[in-house]
């Protein structure tokens, strides 16, 4: 029986040192991703900033980048429906003939990311949308 009792109390202390080194091993990993994604949130706005057709080699480099880590383009125009997971309403406006909820014009674009078979939105796409007509 003591010898059980030996074998139990290993056993319990290799699991509470693996929990913790587990545990350590999560919150190392949090920080990693959040890094990512302030890095990728700091290129995005480098992109933005790159508009001028005298920055194209810079836009492209930063494309290409972007696209090596598989951070690519939210597709929205106008007259595409409101999307909250994907799109950031920048304001709504009255419209007359278009219908309430209806993107009338794309401010910004946004990103997104497809890794390890998810998706993630990077930034949302910054929108105005359609009130609807006044009355």
């Amino acid at each position: 029986m003591r010898e059980a009792r030996a074998v139990l109390a290993e056993t319990l202390r290799r699991h509470d040192r693996l929990t913790t080194h587990l545990n350590t091993a999560w919150r190392e990993h949090e920080d990693v991703v959040e890094r990512y994604q302030r890095l990728l949130v700091g290129l995005l706005r480098v992109l933005d900033d790159c508009a001028s057709p005298d920055n194209e080699i810079v836009r492209d480099g930063l494309r290409t980048l972007l696209d090596e880590h598989g951070v690519e383009p939210i597709p929205v125009e106008p007259g595409d429906l409101f999307d909250g997971e994907r799109h950031h309403n920048q304001e709504t406006v009255p419209i007359v003939d278009v219908p309430a909820g209806v993107v009338v014009d794309v401010l910004a674009d946004g990103y997104l990311r497809r890794a390890e078979g998810r998706t993630l939105v990077v930034r949302p796409a910054m929108v105005r949308v359609s009130a609807g007509e006044r009355e």
